[in-house]
Parts: structure tokens; C-alpha cells; sequence
């Protein structure tokens, strides 16, 4: 008996071993095993990360152009995100933000000698840092997005990075998200405080032009300069008289809307400037003289005296809600785009034109035909449908169409055109110019939506920033979801106790089982 004791005492001793010991290997092999998951996610999240966007319209992921632009880039930015996130519909933008920022980080961690790095102050909740970042960036309110890279700095506002729809509903007006420009406006942000050499952009005056310091509501261009400042682009008014020709530095020339001839001297001044292979973009109205015409026909573009009109679909508001009427007016509804660099980013949108003067490209150069440096290549940038037509007779109202006098529809009314090296010889600048049968598209109230995009895709592409062409809005994804009455509680039954109650009921007899 006493042998058997000691040997139940021995084999108690020798199991409590055994067990402490098993559980201090488990403990063991289990720390061993998070150190090792901890070591591989440090090493796959440094070196071996794999990246994915699984979202329908690729909504997260960066353009190629974007891509390619930072990929020449040098130097840190810092980018401070100051956003409330006061409803539900600012939350989702801060979150559609703070992820694309997300992936301009990673990218900028492939690209040797690059950094960029995102942080986000929350204006409601750090009140000490909002009021440093406003005093020292200048800033008199939030909801904004502050790039900085040395003692450059680019304030995005909010307003600029989501684009709005307004519905009709029975309350009036809503405003619906419709498009996101992050990619766009960060990308111009970037570039802008990171371009060592500023373009400049030289408006002309002294023939009747829309002044960018005229802040009068349809008349002025003070909007239109303040979003070519926005994009780096130095804006500057000169007087071709006053200036004696053109300065050195003039990267674009810009006439909008001269109402008075050019004088000869002026516009050799200007045929001088293009040979230089400088740029120029010339918006000019139906029923205007501008002095160009000999030097836009060596260019192989013509501006008959007429006007586009196009009988159009116009909401108008009444008792019984918004009723669609035909209707012939001033405005033209650009829905027809060219393919060309400028047009990438409005396949889907839309411009509006007030009545605009048709610009052809002249019967001595076809359109595409040229493929020597000198001579020009041209390509129609917008145009009126089927429906509308260049009317010859101003006086005629309304207008109708008179065949045998009047131009049948489709009608440019703008056109690109290029001349200079191509191909291998791309780093040699060329000469451009875009001419606009309107400039009352940009006018102070109107620079939005497909009007702006235009406007600036054309002086991105005179100025050769291709880069920042082409990089669109990406448009919100909605699915609409409408019930009755009766399936939303169908739907509740289903979601909320009949799929819940099922899975408790097989766990709890599962349970019941085993204790039985």
C-alpha cells in the first residue's frame, strides 16, 4: 500500500509537470507565433505589400498621369487635412480624402526621394492646433485641404473637391453628391508646390476684353484668374501697345472677347509670338471683327459671320413641377466633344455656350491631313448636334434654319490646332492655339461644371501640362433602393429577427447537446 501511495504521489507530481509544462510550451509557441505574425505583417507592410481597389469605377486608384507626375518629383510635401466631419455626407467625404491621400503616400513611397505624408486635424475637437495651421497658412475658415512643400503652399477648399447635383424635389432644391475631383485637385496641388518654374499666363487688354480685374457678376473674368492662380499659373493683364509686342516670359497669351480690331502691328506682334512657338487662346464672340482672321486662316481656322443656335429641351418650373419644353434661346448645350487631349475629361459632361460663333477649319487644311511641322494640325474640340445650325441672318428672329444660306449642323465651335515637332522630337516646344466661339462661358458665375473643365483643360494643354488633363472626376456610385410599405417590413423581418433568431436557435441547441 505504501509503495502504491508513493507511486499515485509520483504519477500526480510527474502529471502536474507534465501540464505546467505543456501549457508553457503552448504559451511559448503561441507568443513565438505572434511575434513571427507580427515580424511578417512589419516586413509585408515595408517591403511585400499587395494593394488592391475592388470598387466598380476603380474610385481609389490613381490615373497613370498621376502616377507618371509623381514619379519626377522630389522633396517632401505635407499635406494637413482640416475637414469637419459634421453629417453623415462629410464623413464619407473625409473618408473618400483620407483615402486617396492614403495612396499618394504609397506611391510616393516607390519614388526615390519623394515623401509625402497626410495627417487630419479635426477642426470641432483640436482647437489649439486648427487655430495654429489657419494663423499660419492664412486661413479664415476650415474644411479645407493645405499641401505644403518648403514655403509653398496650396489651400484646396472643400467646395472644389466634391461636385453637387440639384434635384428638384417637393421642398425645393437638393444638393446631391455627384462627382469626386480629389485626384484632380491634389494632383494640381502637388504639382503646384512642387513646379520650380511658374508659367505665365498674360491676359490682353485695350480692345475691349473681359478684365481679371473686373468683378462684375457676367462680365468680369476675376473668377476665371483666381482658378488659374489656383493651378500655380502666374496671371498677368498687359497692353500690346504699351508693351511694345509681347513679353519674353509670356508662356500663353489669353484675348478674351475683344469687342475692337487688332492693329496690324498687334497682330504681327502676335504671328511673331506663335512663331516663337508660343501659345494662344482666343475667345472670340459672333459678330465680332478681331483684326486675326489673315493670321488664324495661316492656321488654317475661319470664322464666318454667323451664329449657332440649336432648338434645345429647357426645364421650366411651374405647379405642377419641372415640365420639359422645346425651346430656341441664347444658351448652347455643348454635348458633342472631339477627341482630343483638352475634351478626355468631358466625354460625360457638358458645357454651356452663349450663343457662339461657328469656328471651321479652313478648306485649305483638312482636318488631320498635316503631318509636317509646318504646317498646322487641327482638331474640332466641341460642337453643336444635328439639331443646331450657323445661322447667317442675326436679324431673324426667332431664328430658322434657311438651307442654301445657313450652315447645317453639326458646327464646331472650338477648335485646337498644333504645329511644330511631334514624335521624337517632343522635347522641342511646339506652337498651339485653341479659339472659343464665345468668351462668355468663363465669365464671373459661370466658371463651373463643364464650362471650367474645358477652360482649363485648354490652358493645361497650350501650356504642355499634359499631366494634369484627362485626370476627370470620378463619379459617386448610386444604387437606388425603393420599397413600399410592405417590403420594407418584409425586409426588417427577414434582416433584422428572422436571420438573427435562426442562428440563435441552432446555437442554443448545439449547447443544450453537449450539456446533455
Amino acid at each position: 500500500m505504501g509503495i502504491e501511495k508513493i507511486s499515485d504521489s509520483g504519477h500526480r507530481a510527474w502529471g502536474t509537470r507534465q501540464r505546467v509544462a505543456t501549457g508553457l510550451n503552448v504559451s511559448v509557441s503561441v507568443m513565438c507565433a505572434f511575434l513571427a505574425l507580427l515580424m511578417l505583417n512589419y516586413l509585408s507592410g515595408r517591403f511585400f505589400y499587395l494593394r488592391a481597389d475592388r470598387s466598380t469605377r476603380r474610385f481609389y486608384s490613381l490615373s497613370e498621369k498621376t502616377r507618371s507626375m509623381m514619379s519626377a518629383l522630389r522633396g517632401d510635401i505635407s499635406v494637413v487635412v482640416l475637414v469637419r466631419a459634421a453629417n453623415d455626407e462629410k464623413k464619407d467625404t473625409l473618408r473618400d480624402i483620407m483615402s486617396l491621400l492614403d495612396e499618394y503616400e504609397q506611391v510616393s513611397r516607390g519614388v526615390e526621394g519623394l515623401r509625402l505624408k497626410a495627417r487630419r486635424i479635426d477642426p470641432d475637437r483640436d482647437l489649439s492646433m486648427t487655430e495654429a495651421v489657419q494663423q499660419k497658412y492664412g486661413l479664415t475658415s476650415a474644411d479645407v485641404v493645405v499641401f505644403v512643400s518648403g514655403d509653398r503652399t496650396k489651400v484646396v477648399p472643400l467646395r472644389q473637391i466634391v461636385e453637387y447635383d440639384f434635384k428638384p424635389t417637393m421642398g425645393g432644391m437638393t444638393a446631391v453628391r455627384r462627382a469626386f475631383r480629389g485626384e484632380e485637385m491634389f494632383s494640381s496641388a502637388i504639382l503646384s508646390v512642387t513646379q520650380e518654374d511658374v508659367p505665365v499666363a498674360c491676359f490682353v487688354r485695350g480692345h475691349g476684353e473681359h478684365e481679371v480685374t473686373d468683378f462684375a457678376k457676367h462680365e468680369g473674368y476675376s473668377d476665371v484668374s483666381k482658378r488659374i492662380r489656383q493651378d500655380n499659373i502666374e496671371v498677368r493683364s498687359i497692353s500690346l501697345l504699351e508693351e511694345k509686342g509681347i513679353p519674353a516670359d509670356c508662356d500663353l497669351l489669353i484675348i478674351g472677347g475683344p469687342k475692337k480690331s487688332f492693329h496690324e502691328s498687334e497682330a504681327l506682334a502676335i504671328g511673331n509670338y506663335l512663331q516663337r512657338n508660343g501659345s494662344l487662346f482666343l475667345l472670340i464672340d459672333a459678330g465680332r471683327t478681331s483684326g486675326l482672321e489673315s493670321l488664324l486662316r495661316e492656321w488654317g481656322v475661319h470664322l464666318p459671320a454667323a451664329k449657332v443656335v440649336e432648338k434645345t429641351l429647357v426645364l421650366v418650373g411651374g405647379d405642377d413641377g419641372f415640365v420639359a419644353l422645346p425651346q430656341t434661346g441664347e444658351e448652347l448645350c455643348i454635348r458633342r466633344w472631339g477627341r482630343h487631349r483638352i475634351t478626355e475629361r468631358l466625354e460625360e459632361g457638358s458645357a454651356v455656350f452663349y450663343l457662339p460663333r461657328p469656328i471651321l477649319p479652313s478648306p485649305l487644311t483638312s482636318v488631320g491631313s498635316a503631318r509636317t511641322t509646318d504646317r498646322p494640325r487641327l482638331a474640332v474640340l466641341a460642337e453643336s448636334t444635328e439639331d443646331g445650325w450657323a445661322e447667317t441672318d442675326f436679324g431673324q428672329t426667332p431664328p430658322e434654319y434657311d438651307p442654301g444660306l445657313d450652315i447645317r449642323g453639326p458646327v464646331p465651335v472650338a477648335i485646337a490646332a498644333e504645329r511644330g515637332p511631334t514624335g521624337s522630337d517632343m522635347e522641342l516646344r511646339s506652337a498651339r492655339i485653341v479659339v472659343a466661339g464665345d468668351s462668355d462661358f468663363v465669365v464671373n458665375g459661370r466658371t463651373a461644371g463643364g464650362n471650367e473643365d474645358f477652360f482649363m483643360g485648354a490652358i493645361n494643354w497650350l501650356l504642355e501640362r499634359e499631366s494634369l488633363i484627362g485626370v476627370g472626376p470620378k463619379l459617386y456610385d448610386r444604387i437606388p433602393l425603393r420599397m413600399d410599405d410592405r417590403q420594407a417590413l418584409w425586409a426588417f423581418l427577414v434582416l433584422v429577427v428572422i436571420v438573427p433568431g435562426t442562428v440563435f436557435l441552432v446555437g442554443l441547441s448545439v449547447w443544450l447537446m453537449r450539456v446533455h
